[in-house]
């Protein structure tokens, strides 16, 4: 179990973010597209609002330089977006106004923060992150200098502190938070998170003694069991004591504590990926049903029952319950319809039950808007996602035949970009040529040319869109018929090839060089054309002279 599926997550519940908890899962969480329309639409709206309201406060602050409040409300609501950026900048020209200002001080930490958490998750930027972090525990420090026991600030600070892996602040910050919000379990759940970090280095490095070791779990046991007692509805303290079980090799306690924190919270109640290689599918099974009924007594209608459901699901796939995969996913998928990989198994199990129909349904909604979400879903579905792929080839076939081109044509695009097969490429480019996506269908036909170069039932399919559909690319379409006919006259002269390869060779070179005649036919048709205008333009600009009463003489 590695340190960081353990403790990523954590402290982004302890102290909320507005970017949301991490997943370890990978699963869609419970704040998908079900009731929201596109989240990046919407969160692009809510922030050109937001621009637009800060904007507004900007001049009322022109007319009112010294009136605080306003400056402050257009901090708030550059924050409430994520405009991180946008708020340090409106704070600093505050604060070049009202010097050594608490609340300014305040935001300005939370921005800095909220920025660093949003930073971190990438490795690219966590460099930055670190530096932001720095940031948010300054000005955290300097607003305690005015409010030594603000709850707010000591938040932040330990936050920040821990993320910095400065641990003697965060345990020290957290003494803070103990000795003056004792009511409240923050301060014991920092200084159980900063010695679980010490406790799985240690284990992992091996440079802890068994008493030592023993120590420090009781340690933070102890802080949990505290934090428990202050807020007993808090997922992450069961969370934690479930993976300190799980660390000291008792499986059985741990399992206890993770359901009891899945029915508080299935979205940060376990790592359930690593569950899925700890217990058997069986056990998972139940386990996962178990907390789904906990969790729904309470939330019966809360999306994050997916979840659980999704898991549940998951490992009646394992079993090889096909009736039972399509049950529990379609409860999953009807909870919370952003889960792209419920869609995805509850096709997969209506397929292997023969429920074609179904399937369908589930995977032109998967394929409502790119292929991506079935591409995705087939990676990550592993070893048996190439046998889903060859039964989502039957039903691209299928579907062909009866008439459902739209459907064929986005399946057979997203085998293309999973198995990326010559094949699969000309079935889609053919699909788009049927249902004039001329442009889609060139592209296809070039990502099959790509892959079988000399396969002159491409060069000429390929060609034919260039010159019937496109109009473009003519001495592109003619070089391609052109190959189309002397590798089709290759293989017919080949002692290896097939009689269906020979059989679509010649079909290849029949419309290669029908295709070549029309182009010419085109060609001379054009020059004659061409000619007959200039010659009637050379007519008309003589009788344009005479109707003119030009100085010539007329005939």
């Amino acid at each position: 179990m590695s340190i960081h599926i353990l403790v990523l997550g954590f402290f982004l519940a302890l102290f909320p973010a507005t970017t949301g908890i991490p997943n370890p899962t990978g699963i869609p969480t419970a704040t998908g597209r079900r009731g929201q329309g596109n989240p990046a639409k919407l969160r692009e709206q809510v922030q050109k609002n937001a621009r637009a309201k800060a904007k507004a406060l900007s001049l009322r602050i022109k007319e009112s330089p010294k009136n605080r409040d306003l400056h402050l409300e257009r901090a708030q609501v550059l924050l409430e977006a994520e405009l991180f950026d946008d708020a340090l900048e409106a704070l600093e020209q505050s604060q070049g106004v009202f010097l050594k200002d608490f609340d300014l001080w305040r935001m300005t930490s939370r921005a800095f923060l909220e920025k660093a958490k949003r930073l971190i998750a990438s490795p690219r930027t966590r460099d930055g992150a670190m530096a932001d972090f720095e940031e948010a525990m300054t000005y955290a420090d300097w607003a305690l200098d005015l409010k030594p026991k603000d709850y707010e600030c000591l938040r932040m600070r330990g936050f920040a502190a821990y993320y910095m892996a400065e641990d003697d602040e965060a345990i020290l910050t957290a003494n803070q938070l103990i000795d003056t919000h004792g009511q409240k379990p923050d301060g014991y759940l920092l200084r159980a998170e900063t010695l679980f970090r010490q406790y799985t280095t240690g284990v992992q490095t091996e440079s802890l003694q068994p008493k030592d070791r023993a120590i420090l779990a009781r340690k933070v046991r102890k802080d949990l069991e505290q934090a428990i007692e202050r807020n007993p509805n808090l997922a992450l303290s069961y969370r934690r004591l479930a993976d300190l079980a799980a660390w000291e090799g008792d499986l059985k306690r741990a399992m206890g504590f993770y359901l009891q924190a899945l029915v508080r919270d299935p979205l940060k109640g376990a790592p359930l990926a690593w569950m899925r290689g700890a217990r058997k599918a069986g056990f998972r099974l139940d386990f996962y049903l178990k907390a789904q009924r906990g969790f729904a007594k309470k939330h019966p209608k809360d999306p994050r029952n997916a979840i659980l459901l999704f898991e549940a699901g998951y490992a009646a796939f394992e079993l090889g319950d096909n009736k039972r995969v399509q049950e529990l996913m379609k409860k999953a998928w009807t909870l919370d319809s952003s889960m792209d990989r419920a869609a995805y198994y509850f096709a997969i199990s209506s397929l292997a039950l023969g429920k074609t129909k179904e399937a369908a349904l589930a995977l032109s909604y998967l394929l409502r808007e790119s292929p991506h979400p079935l591409v995705e879903a087939l990676k990550a579905a592993g070893n048996p996602g190439v046998l889903h792929a060859n039964s989502l080839a039957a039903l691209a076939k299928k579907a062909d035949q009866e008439g459902a081109l739209a459907l064929s044509r986005e399946l057979n695009h997203a085998l293309g970009i999973y198995r990326n097969l010559p094949e699969e490429w000309n079935n889609y480019a053919f699909l788009c040529r049927e249902t004039g996506k001329y442009e889609e269908a060139w592209r296809a036909y070039q990502k099959a040319l790509a892959l079988s170069p000399k396969d002159p039932q491409l060069l000429n399919d390929g060609a034919l869109i260039l010159q019937y559909h496109l109009h473009r690319d003519l001495a592109k379409a003619r070089t391609m018929y052109l190959q189309a006919i002397r590798f089709g006259q290759e293989i017919l002269a080949s002692k290896k090839a097939g009689k269906e390869e020979k059989k679509r060779a010649r079909g290849a070179i029949r419309d290669a060089k029908g295709n070549l005649a029309k182009m010419d036919q085109d060609v001379n048709e054009g020059k004659k054309q061409g000619s007959e205008k200039r010659r009637k333009g050379k007519k008309n600009k003589k009788r344009g002279k005479k109707a003119t009463g030009g100085k010539g003489k007329a005939p």
